[in-house]
């Protein structure tokens, strides 16, 4: 309802808003965003991975090896995790398939595919599918794939979970960081 946030009313509102638990999202932020999703549906592959499930659900277990209390939230969790894949969105500059991959490397998205995994297996008792990461554009035209690790790469992610989780537990137990 405002054009800039600068009067003492804007700012009141936003403050509001906020209080709410809710995210304040400018007209122009809210034109690109129906324009991505629509760019979403364009792609069958990703439309469909999209299917049958709930976004944003948290997993949270406790390591057995260690007692820490963990915590993942993939963006889409599937109804049956054991026939769809555990989704991860992520807007990107390039989606070249080797910017890509070099970056979901330097970002750690493996890892965090491990911990999504993880938490499957320990929240739900079952083997899950897998992990992909639909990759969109940040610019026009918004294109969108669908793209995942190879099972190398999972199984790397996982020992770098493990041991992050082992030197974390250490640092607790010593209370030295």
């Amino acid at each position: 309802p405002f054009d800039s946030l600068r009067t003492n009313e804007a700012k009141a509102w936003k403050e509001k808003i906020e209080a709410e638990g809710r995210t304040m999202v400018r007209d122009t932020e809210l034109a690109m965003i129906q324009r991505m999703a629509a760019a979403v549906k364009k792609s069958p592959q990703v439309a469909r991975a999209f299917a049958a499930g709930k976004a944003e659900q948290s997993l949270i277990w406790r390591d057995e090896a260690t007692g820490v209390w963990v915590k993942s939230r993939p963006d889409w969790l599937p109804d049956d995790p054991t026939q769809r894949l555990i989704l991860d969105f992520k807007a990107h500059a390039d989606i070249a398939p080797d910017k890509f991959a070099r970056d979901a490397f330097a970002f750690n998205y493996h890892l965090q595919a491990a911990m999504q995994r993880q938490g499957v297996r320990e929240v739900f008792k079952i083997e899950p599918i897998g992990v992909g990461h639909v990759v969109q554009e940040k610019e026009p035209p918004f294109l969108a794939e669908l793209r995942m690790f190879r099972p190398t790469a999972l199984d790397y992610g996982q020992r770098l979970f493990r041991r992050a989780l082992d030197r974390f537990a250490e640092c607790w137990q010593k209370q030295r960081w």
